[in-house]
This record gives structure tokens, sequence and C-alpha cells, in this order.
């Protein structure tokens, strides 16, 4: 039993260090591209309302952009607007 509650920390210890590891902080450029971007970006939320459900309360912005149909007119001027920001892609 002692040594199966050893195996579980240790795999705990290593789960939570890939976590960590995996988490890359965001550069000045990336900030400063995000500001740059929200106007467009509050504007066009403006002009095409969504529903608000089934939007995750503790990632609203990455759950609501899941959210969007990949070929619906709105994702694709969100998509538009984020590649002129320097953005991977409209949930990056």
């Amino acid at each position: 039993m002692r040594k199966l509650l050893g195996w579980i920390i240790v795999g705990g210890v290593a789960l939570l260090m890939s976590v960590i590891a995996a988490a890359e902080p965001l550069t000045e450029a990336q900030v400063k591209n995000y500001i740059a971007s929200l106007a467009e970006t509050q504007a066009l939320a403006e002009q095409w309302p969504t529903p608000q459900t089934g939007i995750d309360r503790h990632r609203p912005l990455v759950s609501g952009v899941a959210l969007l149909s990949e070929d619906s007119q709105f994702y694709l001027e969100l998509s538009s607007i984020t590649q002129k920001h320097h953005f991977r892609n409209a949930e990056h």
C-alpha cells in the first residue's frame, strides 16, 4: 500500500510538472497585439450578437470562439482580424 501511495504521488507530481512546463508566458508583443485587436474584435462582436449559452465562465473567450462554426461569416471575419494582428488563429 505504501509503495502504491508513493507511485501515485510521483505520478501526480510528474503530471503537475508537465502542465507547468506546457504553459508559455505571454510576450510583450503578444500583449500589445491583443490590445491592438481589442477594438476591432469588440466592434465585430457588436455587429454579430452571439448566444451566451454553452460558454465556460472560467474561459469565456476561448470557449466562445470554440462554439463558433468554423465556416460561419463571423468566424471568418474574426480570423482575418487575428491574422492581421499576428495571431496563429482565432483561438490563439
